[in-house]
C-alpha cells in the first residue's frame, strides 16, 4: 500500500516552506533551521493513555521508541531523541488542542489517535483513510532562526505491520528535527524496499536508514567524526552558458562501485539564486547526474523549495520542464560520465552545465589503492554444535567504511566430494570490539537486501546458504558459521569486498574443528593486484586452552597451496624450525607456543590454500590466520 507522507503541516509557525531534498526543511538567513546547541536532545512526550488503534500503549511506546532510535542511532551525527514525562491524559478528539499547536509549554507530544479522528478534525474529514501520521517544529524567525518545539500525531486507524509504522514515523520525526524528502527511487536503480527513509511515499521495508538518510541528518547535526567518514562534493546546476542557475532540480551522485549508494540534493537549495548543491559523500568515486522533480511531489509531497505547487513553481517549469512534461536525465560527461573522487574530510568542487558539460576541481585528489591487498577470504572446516561453530575473523583497516558480502555454504559443497556438508548453515556478523551482533541470516534469500547480494555477484548457488551483505566501519570482526537446528557437517566461511579497495583487509582468521581426511581445516585468500604480497600464515591450536577451549589441536601442522596448480608453496610444523624463523619473529606474528606452526613468504598474485591438520593425525579446535603484512 503506498501510504501518503505528508510534510510539515503549514499550521501557526510550523516549518513548511524553504525545504530540500534530503537536506533541512526549513531556511532562515538562507541557512537550514535546526535544533541548536552542541549535541541537541529533543526529550518526547509520549501521549499519557489508551490505546492507538489496536495496539496498546506499551506497543505504541515501543513504535516511537524504535523510530526515535533510527535518528539517534546516526553515529555522525549530534542530535538525539529521547524520551521526557508522559504526557498527564489520554489525548483524544475531545482534548487535543490543549496539547496540539502549542509552542511554548516546553513539551513535544507524540498523540496517539487511536481512531483517527484527531487527523480528521485537523485535515479534513476523510483523510484518516491516507494518512498515517504527521509531524514538524515551531521555529524562530530572524535574527534568531531555530526551531522552538515540535509535535507529532500518530494515528492508529489504518492497519499496518509494526515495521511499516516504525518506518512512517521514522519519517515524521526526521521531518520533525528538521528534514525535508528525497526523490531517489528506481530512476536511480533502488528497489523499492531500499528507497529513502525519507521519500514522499513509504516504500521502505529496511529497518536501517538510507545511506542518503544518514548523510543528510549528518550535513543538519554535524558530529566531530563527519570529516573523518565523509567528504563534501560542492557545485552549482546551471545553463549551458554557466551563468543562469538552475532552480529545484534534483541532482544526485552515485557510487560507482556500489550504486545502491545515491545521494541527492536539489539544485539553488539555500534559495540564493545560483543553482548551488552540497553532498556529504563517503570515500569514494562517484559520477553526477540531475533531473527534474516528479510532477506529482508536490504541496505536502514536495521535495526542494521550488516544488509546493504544481506547475507553476520553478521545479516543474523550464529548463526541467519543456511543454509541461519533463526532460530527460543529464549525466556530467554525457556518453563517459566524469568519475569524481572523494576521501575523508577533502572538498571537491563541480561546476554542472544542463548540456553535460563542466569541471572539476576540489583538495580531494585521487584514492590511492593498495597497489597489492587481500580481497577475498574464506575458510572450509568441520562445523560441531554448541561451543564449537565456525568462526571467521577478518579486519577491516583504514579510516573508512567498506562494504562485505560474508557467505556461509554447505550444500554446495556435495558436488566437491564432500559427503558430510552442513546441510543449512547460519551466519551471524559480529563486531569484535563490544560483541555487537551486527547482523544474521539463514537462508540468504530471505535477507531484506537479497537484490544487493545478487547484484554484487556473490549470492550462494543454493537456497539454504547463508549471506550477509553489510557496510563495516574499520575494525575486527567475526562471522559464526553454525547449523540450524544444531546440525553439523563440513561448511565454508567467506568475506569478500564490495568496495573501496583502498580500504583492504589486512588479516583473517578461522576456529574450528580440525579433523583428518576431507575434515581437514582449509583457509583460503586471494592477493589482488601487480606485485607480490608478503604474508605471515599461521595455525595455532595449543595456546588456545588459555582462553577455555578444552579440546585444542594439540599440534598443528600447515600447508600453504598455489590453487592454480595445487603447487605446495610451503609446509611447517612447529614454527621455530622454519628457516625464516627469525623473520617470523621479527614481523610480531610468531605463535606463543612453540607447537604452533607459521609461514612467512612472499606470494606473487593468485589464489592460495592453507591446509591446517593434526600432526600424526591429531583432531582438535585450530585457528588458521593469514596477516598482510606490507
Amino acid at each position: 500500500m503506498k501510504t501518503l507522507l505528508r510534510a510539515t503541516l503549514p499550521v501557526l509557525a510550523l516549518a513548511a516552506s524553504g525545504a530540500h531534498a534530503g537536506g533541512p526543511l526549513g531556511l532562515c538567513n538562507s541557512a537550514p533551521l535546526k535544533y541548536t546547541g552542541t549535541a541537541p536532545t529533543i526529550n518526547l512526550n509520549y501521549d499519557g493513555g489508551g490505546n492507538l488503534g489496536s495496539r496498546t500503549k506499551a506497543q505504541a511506546d515501543a513504535i516511537v521508541a524504535a523510530a526515535a532510535a533510527k535518528w539517534t542511532g546516526v553515529s555522525t551525527a549530534t542530535i538525539t531523541l529521547g524520551r521526557g514525562p508522559d504526557l498527564p491524559v489520554d489525548v483524544t478528539a475531545a482534548n487535543y488542542t490543549t496539547y496540539y499547536g502549542k509552542y511554548s509549554d516546553g513539551l513535544f507530544p507524540v498523540i496517539y489517535d487511536t481512531d483517527g479522528s484527531i487527523i480528521d478534525a485537523l485535515l479534513g474529514a476523510g483523510q484518516k483513510s491516507g494518512i498515517l501520521g504527521f509531524a514538524g517544529s515551531a521555529s524562530y524567525g530572524s535574527p534568531t532562526c531555530r526551531y522552538a518545539e515540535g509535535q507529532a500525531v500518530i494515528s492508529g486507524y489504518i492497519s499496518v505491520s509494526d515495521n511499516t509504522m516504525i518506518n512512517v514515523f521514522a519519517h515524521e520525526l526526521g521531518h520533525l528535527i528538521g528534514l525535508d524528502h528525497t526523490q531517489l527511487d528506481a530512476t536511480q536503480g533502488l528497489a523499492s524496499s531500499n528507497y529513502p527513509l525519507m521519500y514522499p511515499i513509504a516504500y521502505r521495508t529496511l529497518s536501517t536508514l538510507h545511506e542518503d538518510d544518514a548523510a543528510a541528518v549528518s550535513a543538519l547535526y554535524p558530529a566531530g567524526t563527519v570529516s573523518s567518514t565523509y567528504g563534501t562534493l560542492t557545485g552549482n546546476f546551471r545553463l549551458a552558458d554557466g551563468v543562469t542557475a538552475i532552480r529545484g532540480a534534483n541532482v544526485w551522485a552515485t557510487d560507482t562501485a556500489n550504486p545502491s549508494r545515491v545521494y541527492s540534493m536539489v539544485s539553488d537549495y539555500l534559495k540564493q539564486g545560483n543553482g548551488a548543491f552540497s553532498l556529504l559523500l563517503p570515500p569514494g568515486t562517484y559520477t553526477l547526474r540531475a533531473e527534474p522533480i516528479a510532477s506529482d511531489f508536490n504541496g505536502g509531497s514536495s521535495v526542494g523549495p521550488y516544488s509546493e505547487a504544481y506547475p507553476g513553481d520553478p521545479s516543474f517549469q523550464s529548463p526541467m520542464y519543456a511543454n509541461g512534461a519533463p526532460i530527460g536525465t543529464v549525466t556530467l560527461g554525457n556518453a563517459a560520465p566524469t568519475p569524481i573522487t572523494i576521501t575523508s574530510g577533502c572538498t571537491a568542487t563541480v561546476n554542472f552545465r544542463i548540456d553535460g558539460s563542466g569541471s572539476t576541481g576540489g583538495n580531494c585528489g585521487a584514492t590511492a589503492t593498495p597497489a597489492t591487498r587481500l580481497i577475498n577470504l574464506s575458510t572450509r572446516g568441520s562445523v560441531q554444535g554448541g561451543s564449537n561453530p565456525m568462526i571467521g575473523g577478518f579486519v577491516v583497516s583504514g579510516t573508512s567504511p567498506k562494504t562485505v558480502v560474508i557467505t556461509a555454504k554447505g550444500p554446495s559443497l556435495v558436488p566437491y566430494g564432500i559427503a558430510n556438508a552442513l546441510a543449512n548453515p547460519t551466519l551471524t556478523l559480529v563486531r569484535s570490539s563490544d560483541q555487537a551482533v551486527l547482523a544474521t541470516n539463514d537462508d540468504w534469500g530471505s535477507a531484506a537486501n537479497a537484490a544487493q547480494i545478487v547484484a554484487t555477484g556473490l549470492a550462494p548457488s543454493n537456497a539454504l546458504e547463508a549471506a550477509i551483505y553489510a557496510t563495516l566501519a574499520p575494525g575486527a570482526y567475526t562471522a559464526i558459521v553454525s547449523g540450524a537446528g544444531g546440525t553439523t557437517g563440513v561448511g565454508l566461511v567467506e568475506a569478500y569486498e564490495v568496495d573501496h579497495p583502498e580500504v583492504p583487509f589486512i588479516n583473517v582468521s578461522t576456529r574450528g574443528q580440525v579433523g583428518t581426511g576431507t575434515d581437514v581445516m582449509i583457509g583460503g585468500f586471494v592477493i589482488l593486484g601487480s606485485a607480490p604480497q608478503t604474508v605471515v600464515v599461521r595455525a595455532l591450536g595449543p595456546s588456545l586452552a588459555a582462553y577455555g577451549i578444552a579440546n585444542p589441536l594439540a599440534n598443528p601442522t600447515l600447508t600453504v597451496v598455489r590453487s592454480s596448480d595445487q603447487a605446495v608453496m610451503a609446509t611447517n610444523d612447529n614454527w621455530g624450525s622454519a628457516s625464516n624463523a627469525g623473520q617470523v619473529q621479527a614481523s610480531g606474528f610468531a605463535p606463543s607456543n612453540s607447537l604452533e606452526s607459521a609461514i612467512l613468504v612472499t606470494l606473487n598474485p593468485g589464489a592460495y590454500t592453507a591446509i591446517v591438520s593434526g600432526s600424526g593425525g591429531g583432531t582438535g579446535v585450530g585457528i588458521v590466520e593469514v596477516y598482510a603484512t606490507q
